[in-house]
């Protein structure tokens, strides 16, 4: 039985207006799971339902075996951490990650233990007197994370709790939250738009749209096997074009590409003659000034120097395409190349019947 599950639920912010509709989610004891997607889809809602800050009008919510669909929010054991940390900016680091405790009236002997055990934890040693005014943006994050775990909830809400920090502390929060979460063990539900977040946090990654799930798995299969086309927009496969299957094999399917034919790998539910839509990454093609056997003619029309990388708007027949090329190699300034596609590089969808 999973340790969290959602149960047909509907839920909205107005009346005959539900944004979840018959939803369905799991997740199991110990697991760290990222709901990822747009603004809007849902994610934040979710969130609100299971804290039960927002009453499902239909479906239930089971934690641990125990029904919790119609429980208030204090008494459903459940820690949160805001995307703007919510910190009381009067009280000390001891005193915001000791409130919890405090108002479950615990002993003090019993709140210093677990206060100091914490903020251990969490690497806040020595700032257990500063006030949060007093802390960078990393520091206060940490704070909220102790302030949510010392209570030892159930489990772990986080809503966007690294999105008002600057990119490099954002990548190094990652890591810590990751960590904390492996050696507590405690059971999170992460919610992000922010894809590499989600993909270097989670066991797995629930991919909402619209108030449905579009797809679920592990970071490696969302990454690489996108089951739809938002999918595979989403997750970084900006390029796509319309074309159709010209031949296929026991390996290879070769799909027309304008004027020219690109193979790519087979895929089981794609037959001759059917229209479909290729989608690729800027990372995922290379460029160059000959011909090879699986490429197609373009010009090159805009180039920015990105640091670490080099980023190219290319036109071809099929339309412009964004390419990134990040090893060394020679500079392509508004000239004709020609986009290389390497073995994998293309994923296809096929379209339904016009």
């Amino acid at each position: 039985m999973p340790y969290l599950e959602l149960k047909n639920i509907e839920a909205g912010y107005q009346k005959n207006k539900p944004i979840l509709k018959n939803f369905n989610l799991s997740l199991e004891k110990g697991e760290l799971v990222s709901i990822l997607g747009p603004s809007g889809c849902g994610k934040t809602t979710t969130l609100r339902t299971i804290a039960g800050f927002m009453a499902p009008s239909r479906g239930s919510i089971i934690i641990n075996g125990i029904d919790y669909t119609n429980k208030p929010p204090n008494k459903r054991n459940i820690g949160l951490v805001f995307q703007s940390y919510a910190l009381f900016p009067h009280f000390t680091v001891f005193n915001n990650v000791a409130f919890g405790l405090k108002m479950r009236k615990t002993p003090n002997d019993v709140i210093k233990k677990k206060v100091d055990h914490l903020i251990d934890m969490v690497g806040l040693n020595g700032l257990e007197d500063r006030l949060p005014g007093q802390l960078s943006g990393g520091q206060r994050q940490r704070v909220a994370l102790a302030r949510a775990m010392v209570i030892e909830p159930s489990l772990l809400l986080l809503d966007e709790p690294l999105s008002n920090l600057d990119a490099r502390l954002r990548i190094n929060m990652r890591s810590e939250i990751r960590k904390l979460q492996k050696k507590v063990g405690i059971s999170m539900l992460y919610v992000t738009h922010d894809q590499a977040e989600a993909l270097s946090l989670s066991d797995r990654i629930i991919v909402l749209h619209s108030g449905k799930i579009e797809q679920e798995g592990t970071p490696e299969n969302i990454y690489a096997r996108p089951s739809s086309p938002f999918v595979a927009k989403f997750m970084g496969f900006e390029n796509n074009f319309d074309s159709e299957a010209a031949e296929i094999d026991e390996k290879n399917i070769v799909i027309k590409a304008g004027s020219e034919f690109v193979k790519t790998e087979l895929y089981p539910n794609i037959k001759k003659g059917d229209k479909i839509s290729a989608f690729f990454r800027p990372d995922g093609v290379a460029l160059a000034l000959k011909k090879t056997e699986n490429s197609i003619k373009g010009k090159v029309k805009t180039v920015t120097f990105q640091g670490g990388n080099t980023q190219y708007f290319v036109q071809t027949e099929l339309g412009e395409f964004s390419v990134v090329i990040y090893e060394k190699h020679p500079s392509f300034s508004e000239q004709p190349v020609y986009l290389e596609f390497p073995e994998g590089s293309i994923i296809l969808k096929r379209r339904e019947a016009e």
